[in-house]
């Protein structure tokens, strides 16, 4: 045995003992951490360094490290098998059709078999060798385990029976960086009656308001309730506009994974921006509207207005001056 493999292996025993939990950091492997890339880079690995390098360099590393290792105490069936995982393991990094770990976003976990169908390393081995069948079955109950943490005797004889320790197969074993969400667009452009025709009222009664104020020749009073009117309606579009175009777009999550279906309304919120721009020029110009108003407002506060007024015992109605004050 190499004095590399040596360390290795007792490096291994002491992370082998601990809860597979707290080997859950940046480690791309929970036995060796990151050791392969460090070998290799002379550094640690950085968020630039894309997953499939590193888990290249991690079983390119592994397969080395196995090629080294002293057998000559297993049966000549066994360095027979050996040989030939230690092949397979040759044509699956060159295939580098490494599995995606869909399900555990912001962790990373082996997984044994993806939902499009990739293998890990160990996984292939057993495919392999063994068969589909054993690898479907061994993923169906181990998918997101750790090798040392897999209780099953079809895993216990295969490996027996290949010439390869649970440990050296845990040392070959990846675990893979949370993938982001898949994220699809649907569009729907149905509408709601209820909200069209609010959308249509709100605007028909604004103009219909602004012009007769505009129009209309009477008292002060009546020009600025009708301001006021059209400004507030202008407002209630706004925010009628603005809280339909928080709901035209629906985040719909895809059960058991962090994948998500966005459903985007693009006719409710193109009518919702068309409500906000409405509403905002109706409050504008009725804004300006009622400073061109203030000075008739000036002018009917104080007035002084002719009457006749009836004084008992005279036949004839007497002249008045009235004076009118408007607070």
């Amino acid at each position: 045995m190499s004095i590399k493999y040596s360390f290795i292996v007792a490096l291994a025993f002491t992370w082998g003992s601990l809860n597979a939990n707290a080997l859950n950091q940046d480690f791309i492997n929970a036995v060796i951490g990151n050791v392969s890339f460090q070998n290799k880079f002379e550094r640690l690995p950085a968020a630039a360094d894309s997953e499939e390098l590193r888990i290249t360099v991690h079983l390119e590393y592994v397969l080395t490290l196995l090629g080294e290792t002293e057998i000559s105490h297993l049966s000549n069936k066994q360095q027979k098998n050996r040989a030939l995982l230690l092949s397979h393991l040759r044509d699956y990094i060159d295939q580098r059709a490494f599995p995606k770990n869909y399900d555990y976003q912001n962790e990373r976990r082996p997984t044994f078999i993806d939902k499009d169908g990739n293998i890990c390393a160990v996984g292939y081995l057993v495919q392999q060798t063994a068969g589909k069948e054993a690898a479907e079955t061994i993923n169906n109950k181990y998918k997101y385990d750790y090798v040392l943490e897999m209780e099953s005797d079809l895993l216990d004889s295969w490996l027996q029976e290949h010439g390869l320790s649970k440990l050296e197969a845990a040392m070959i074993q990846p675990a893979y960086g949370g993938f982001p969400p898949v994220q699809e667009q649907i569009t729907d452009n149905d509408l709601r009656t209820d909200y069209i025709v609010s959308s249509l009222g709100l605007m028909t009664l604004q103009t219909a308001f602004s012009s007769i104020s505009y129009m209309n020749k009477n008292s002060y009073k009546t020009n600025a309730d009708l301001t006021v009117l059209s400004g507030g309606l202008g407002v209630a579009s706004i925010a009628l506009g603005l809280y339909n175009l928080n709901r035209s777009e629906e985040s719909i999550p895809v059960c058991c994974t962090f994948n998500e279906t966005v459903v985007v309304n693009e006719s409710r919120r193109n009518l919702s921006y068309a409500n906000i721009a409405f509403g905002s020029a109706s409050v504008l110009l009725n804004t300006f509207r009622a400073l061109k108003l203030y000075p008739l407002a000036k002018d009917e506060r104080l007035s002084v207005n002719t009457a006749y007024e009836y004084v008992p015992n005279q036949s004839e109605p007497v002249p008045t001056l009235v004076l009118n004050v408007r607070l």
